[in-house]
Order: structure tokens, then sequence, then C-alpha cells
């Protein structure tokens, strides 16, 4: 069809050629690559023609036992080029607490952005949205991977390593003892805290 997207490199045509004198051959040209070639058959004819990325202008002549000619024109459109994504939260490394909400973005100039699969851990793949969430995470680290694909199945795919720390610190006051009564009007308060995954802050 005139205007059709596709990712195939090779794209078969094909029609039907009709004159009162017979049809002596039908050919082809693409504009996008200046190269020609003769279609198999005459009456039903088909040819497969190499497109260049981006708009493709077909012309098919016919040319009748008498030497009459009639042509007519299609644009095909070659998209072969995956889309562009980048996962932009959270960032690579991250030590984050749960839930984990992960944003990206992603476009594609050629057929357009169909839709986006994310997957944790090497589970199942889901159709998501920017910005998706994981809800009740483990402790420790986790690799999540985003798949963009275009509208003639181009894909592409970007990830990112992160940790879940879900952990509170430990915490503990060294002084004043428990049951101390203060009578001077100030106080010193000392403690004590660690936290062995993503630190204090």
């Amino acid at each position: 069809a005139d205007g059709l997207v596709t990712g195939d490199a090779n794209m078969g045509i094909s029609g039907i050629a009709v004159s009162y004198f017979g049809v002596a051959q039908v050919t082809w040209y693409n504009a996008a690559t200046d190269v020609s070639g003769t279609c198999i058959g005459a009456e039903d004819w088909n040819a497969t023609i190499a497109l260049a990325e981006g708009e493709n202008q077909i012309t098919v002549t016919m040319t009748d036992l008498s030497g009459n000619q009639a042509n007519t024109t299609i644009t095909l459109v070659l998209d072969a080029t995956p889309p562009t994504l980048e996962i932009t939260s959270p960032a690579e490394g991250a030590i984050t607490g749960s839930p984990v909400t992960v944003t990206w973005t992603g476009s594609d100039d050629g057929s357009g952005i169909s839709h986006y699969n994310i997957s944790i851990d090497g589970g199942a793949w889901m159709t998501a949205t920017s910005p998706y969430a994981f809800n009740g995470l483990a402790q420790g680290d986790h690799v999540i991977i985003v798949k963009a694909f275009d509208l003639v199945g181009n894909n592409a795919s970007a990830s990112v390593n992160m940790t879940v720390d879900a952990t509170p610190p430990n915490v503990e006051v060294l002084s004043p003892m428990g049951g101390y009564v203060n009578t001077t009007g100030s106080i010193t308060i000392t403690w004590t805290g660690n936290d062995t995954d993503s630190g204090i802050d």
C-alpha cells in the first residue's frame, strides 16, 4: 500500500497490468537507490525491491506490445533503525528504599514507538509506561531492564543495576543511662549508629 512503513529491507510488490494490445513487460525504478529492474511476469507481475532507509519512491511502468506505456508510483518507508532508549532513574549503582520507581525516555524517528516492556532480575516481561514502580522488592542487588519497540518491530534495551536498602539503621543511646535524673537543667546526650547497607546520611 502507498505510504507503507516496513522494517523489511527487501520488499515484495505485485500487481495486475492490463492492455488491449497485451502486456510486453513491467519494470520498476526506486528513486531512493537509483536502481531499476524488470518484474517477474507480465499481466500478473511481482518483484522484490531493495529499500533504502527512509522514503523510497517506487515507479512501476507497464509497456504493452504496441510500445505504449503507463506508470504508477508508490512510496514505501523503510524503518530499520531501533528506537533510542535511556533509563533516567534510578541511576546506575543507586541505593534506594522500596518501592523503586523507574523512569525512562524513548523515541523513534521512523515508525514511532509502539510500546515498552520492563523486567526485573530476569523475571517476566510486563508492558509498562514511565514511570513504573516495583513494590516489595527484597533487600539486596537488582537488575532492571527496559525494552522499547517501534511499530515495525525494531527494539532497543537499556538496563540499570541498583540496590534496595529496606533495613533501618541501628542506633544506641550511650548516655545518659535509663532512669537518669537531671538536676542541672542541661543534659548531654551521646549515641552511636551504623548502617551496613547504604550508610548513615
